[in-house]
């Protein structure tokens, strides 16, 4: 089984907003096969610049601006959907808000049932990046990545972090093939490395995965299909 966070980057380019969505779900419609799997979407160009231009951290007489990010991301969402319903597989979208509760932008309460029993009665759940309530906060962002993780380790399931490049960079732009997660959380170089936008924030959360994270290209046909062949097509933290 596995939690594919299908990355923003993926999705679409930071620089110019082109979307890459029907090229993403063509790639997981013909590889993922009878693999068990939960799809969580990252927010893409559409969400972060929304994010970013209204600063959107905490509730604080902004609802109709945290509504108008919502709304364009749910678009993303069901443009990919509706993409996954046409090559023949059996999306099933379900909502962050009624899986999650968050306390100062942790996790405090989470309902995995859900997910589990729509996988058992043979659907793909989609999810995406979205803004739960917070105690604290009102509501505030969680991303896909730190949901991506904890659906995983109440699974028992590995995580697939698909991005726009193939792997984990080191300092000469080289794929790291396989880093254990102790040896990761020393590192610094990807915090400056970061050519996909995310992938400090994607370590971070590995490390606190129970079982093996792969970075791999989404865009790159074939690299999903050798995750579940048992290869490493990308990078490996375990």
């Amino acid at each position: 089984m596995l939690v594919i966070k299908v990355g923003g980057s993926a999705l679409s380019d930071k620089a110019t907003g082109k979307m890459h969505t029907r090229q993403v779900a063509s790639n997981l419609a013909k590889e993922l096969g009878n693999e068990k799997a939960v799809l969580i979407l990252g927010a893409g160009f559409v969400g972060h610049t929304l994010a970013k231009k209204y600063g959107l951290r905490r509730l604080s007489n902004n609802q109709k601006e945290w509504a108008l990010l919502k709304h364009a991301v749910d678009k993303v969402e069901n443009s990919f959907v509706e993409l996954l319903v046409n090559y023949g597989l059996a999306p099933f979208p379900l909502s962050l808000p009624s899986l999650f509760t968050l306390h100062n932008g942790s996790i405090s309460w989470f309902n995995g049932k859900i997910i589990r029993g729509y996988l058992e009665k043979g659907f793909l759940p989609v999810l995406h990046s979205d803004a739960p309530l917070d105690v604290k906060l009102g509501v505030s962002i969680l991303s896909g990545d730190k949901a991506a993780v904890e659906i995983a380790n109440y699974l028992g399931a590995d995580i697939v972090f698909g991005t726009d490049v193939d792997g984990l960079l080191d300092k000469n732009r080289k794929v790291i093939k396989a880093i254990s997660k102790a040896e990761a959380a020393k590192l610094d170089f990807w915090k400056v490395n970061d050519v996909s936008g995310g992938m400090e924030n994607k370590i971070n959360e590995a490390l606190k995965a129970k079982g093996k994270v792969y970075i791999i290209n989404l865009r790159k046909p074939g690299m999903l299909k050798a995750v579940i062949a048992g290869k490493n097509p990308g990078t490996l933290l375990f």
